[in-house]
C-alpha cells in the first residue's frame, strides 16, 4: 500500500474526472487572463504556482487550502500572490475559468534526476502533473522565469508569446509527445532543449509553504 500510494491517488482521482473547460471560448479567454497575470507577476518578481485542473479531479490538493471560489482575473492572482497577504503561500487551483482555491499544499517531486538547485515551487509544480493530469504555471521569485509543468515535464525561462503559444497547445490541442519538439520549446524525449529546458541549473526560490 505504501509503495503503490502515488497510483491508487492517481486511479482514485480519476473516478471523479471531469473537463476544465466548458468551451473552446472559455479556454482562450482564459489563457488571455493567465498570460497577463503570469507576467504580471513575473515582471513584479512575485513567486507564483498555479495548477489548472483538467480531467482529473484534484479536489483533495484543493481542500488543503482556502477555497476562494471567485472569478478569475489578473487583478485577484497578483493580489493573492503578494508575499504580504495571507494566501501568497502554497499553490493555487483553477476548475474551469475560476478560481478554486488558494494556499494549497501541493505534492513534492522525489524524482532524482532533478537538478539539485531546482526550488520547492518548481518541485510542488512537478508534482501535481505527477499526481494528475493538471498544468502548472510557475513565477520564479528570484528571477520572475516563467515555467510550465505537465506530465511530469518542467519547460522553462518562456516570454510572453512563446508562453500563451505553448499553453494554447497544451489546453486547446493537448499537444504533448506528438508536436515537434523545437516548436514546443522543449525535447519531446525528456532531453534539455535549446529554448526552454526542461530543469534549471540556476539557484530558484524555496516555495515558501515548506520553509519554517
Amino acid at each position: 500500500m505504501v509503495i503503490f500510494q502515488p497510483e491508487l491517488r492517481r486511479a482514485l482521482a480519476a473516478l471523479g474526472s471531469q473537463h476544465i473547460f466548458a468551451t473552446v471560448t472559455q479556454k482562450r479567454e482564459t489563457i488571455e487572463i493567465l498570460a497577463e497575470a503570469t507576467f504580471e507577476l513575473s515582471n513584479r518578481q512575485l513567486g507564483a504556482l498555479i495548477a489548472l485542473e483538467r480531467e482529473t479531479n484534484i479536489h483533495a490538493f484543493a481542500e488543503s487550502g482556502v477555497t476562494v471560489d471567485s472569478e478569475l482575473s489578473t487583478e485577484l492572482l497578483v493580489t493573492i500572490f503578494h508575499p504580504k497577504t495571507p494566501l501568497h503561500d502554497g499553490g493555487l487551483i483553477l476548475r474551469n475559468d475560476r478560481i478554486l482555491s488558494a494556499a494549497c499544499i501541493f505534492p513534492v517531486s522525489q524524482r532524482h534526476d532533478l537538478d539539485r538547485n531546482l526550488g520547492l515551487r518548481h518541485r510542488a509544480g512537478l508534482g501535481i502533473t505527477e499526481e494528475s493530469d493538471a498544468l502548472a504555471i510557475v513565477v520564479s521569485e528570484e528571477t520572475g522565469n516563467v515555467s510550465i509543468c505537465h506530465r511530469g515535464r518542467i519547460e522553462r525561462d518562456f516570454d510572453p508569446d512563446d508562453f500563451k503559444r505553448r499553453l494554447s497547445q497544451l489546453l486547446l490541442l493537448d499537444k504533448y509527445e506528438e508536436s515537434d519538439s523545437e516548436e514546443l520549446g522543449g525535447e519531446a524525449d525528456g532531453a534539455l532543449g535549446r529554448e526552454h529546458p526542461l530543469v534549471s541549473h540556476k539557484k530558484d526560490d524555496r516555495y515558501d509553504l515548506d520553509e519554517p
